[in-house]
């Protein structure tokens, strides 16, 4: 016949602290100097050292969207600022000295312009050919 194992709580009945020494010794947080992870940058150091902190996401940027009445009403603006500059007929709109992404087609334009580096919707995109300008892409 097998012979039964006491488990241990059973074999500890009628000893005080089941072996762990003294009562104070098992009481709530203060005893282990906080609850979970507190102290991790204090006391409790070692514990937490290997800790890897993950890299936060950097959003990426991401220029403007900007309709041609924009571009029309803030022309002498833009070209005092030297953002946009004059090219024998045509006004040179870059995408990338103006921070701008993308062009959207609400609007009327009274002058010829170069779009360089910039999306464009497709009423822009035609607005742009209709008033005899160009698109380099």
């Amino acid at each position: 016949m097998v012979e039964r194992r006491r488990k241990k709580k059973n074999k500890l009945r009628g000893n005080r602290s089941h072996g762990w020494g003294n009562v104070k010794n098992r009481r709530s947080g203060g005893s282990t100097g906080g609850r979970g992870r507190a102290g991790s940058w204090k006391h409790k150091k070692l514990m937490y050292r290997n800790e890897v902190k993950e890299p936060k996401l950097k959003m990426k940027e991401k220029g403007s969207a900007v309709n041609l009445s924009w571009i029309e009403e803030k022309l002498d603006n833009l070209l005092k600022k030297k953002l946009v500059t004059k090219d024998e007929d045509y006004f040179v709109l870059d995408g990338k000295v103006l921070g701008i992404a993308k062009l959207l087609g609400s609007g009327k334009l009274n002058h010829k312009y170069l779009v360089k580096n910039v999306k464009l919707s497709e009423k822009a995109r035609a607005k742009i050919t209709e008033a005899e300008g160009e698109i380099e892409e």
